[in-house]
């Protein structure tokens, strides 16, 4: 029997996701003062959903929608990016499928 855990056992495993954090000290030199905010793979997931026919969307515009809804002033693009991935891995088929369909007329 094997002990990997399957993707959608991955995405359920953050229960204290979502969360909005200040910044650590080494990022305000940058970011400057602010909080924060690191999703969770639901919202990504259903940011991922949402985007229309014909757009692409990146995983700093998901990120930058996640900041805006938690009242954060800067997105964990990190995070973001390793739950669209764990999204995409888990249901592979559709969202190739799906993910072809909506770039036809996008160029």
């Amino acid at each position: 029997m094997s002990t990997r855990k399957g993707w959608r056992d991955r995405l359920a495993g953050y229960p204290n996701r979502p969360n909005v954090k200040a910044t650590l000290p080494a990022m305000r030199a940058q970011h400057g003062k602010g909080t924060i905010a690191a999703p969770s793979p639901a919202e990504v997931e259903e940011a991922m959903r949402d985007v229309p026919e014909g757009r692409l969307a990146t995983v700093f515009g998901i990120g930058e929608e996640m900041a805006e809804r938690h009242h954060a002033t800067i997105r964990c693009t990190a995070t973001t990016a390793i739950f669209a991935r764990m999204v995409v891995q888990r249901g592979k088929r559709y969202f190739v499928e799906d993910f072809a369909r909506k770039l036809v007329g996008t160029r």
